[in-house]
């Protein structure tokens, strides 16, 4: 996707369409995704209900109870499981809280740009970047724009 900012909602709403599910992650008696329980979930989905996409990792699959190896696998199943049948988009948001984003702003665009990068070898079709779930002042706003796009990520509004 090669485009400007003013053109990204554009863009997006000519290639993200129809009904979308924003799927949760089951997790097994020990706390690990459960796969098998995904799997399934993902097949009724795309299944059974025709969805036209996945939106996975977000708020609904409980990305902040997930470690970064958990991340990375349950976007493989689904980009796995999916493959074929919808596009898949994979929340890359960090959990940080204020404090530790603004004093670690280097590391957690490295991490935002290692699981863009992943994800893009995983098969994901895109991905949201989100700053940490904090109030940013305008400055600090500014200061992650440009963290962002010297890391080749794209920065919306």
């Amino acid at each position: 996707m090669d485009y400007a900012k003013a053109e990204a909602k554009q863009a997006a709403r000519e290639r993200f369409t129809g009904l979308w599910a924003a799927i949760t992650v089951p997790f097994d008696a020990a706390g690990a995704i459960d796969e098998t329980a995904l799997r399934a979930d993902l097949d009724r989905l795309t299944g059974d209900l025709a969805i036209d996409g996945i939106f996975s990792g977000g708020v609904m699959s409980e990305f902040w109870a997930l470690s970064g190896a958990e991340r990375h696998r349950l976007t493989e199943v689904v980009v796995e499981r999916a493959r074929g049948r919808c596009p898949v988009l994979a929340h890359t948001g960090q959990r940080a809280v204020a404090a530790r984003w603004l004093q670690g702003r280097a590391r957690q665009i490295d991490n935002i740009a290692s699981i863009k990068a992943w994800a893009g070898l995983a098969g994901m079709s895109g991905g949201p970047v989100r700053p940490p779930l904090v109030s940013l002042t305008a400055a600090e706003r500014a200061a992650l724009a440009a963290d962002l796009a010297a890391a080749g990520l794209p920065a919306g509004a």
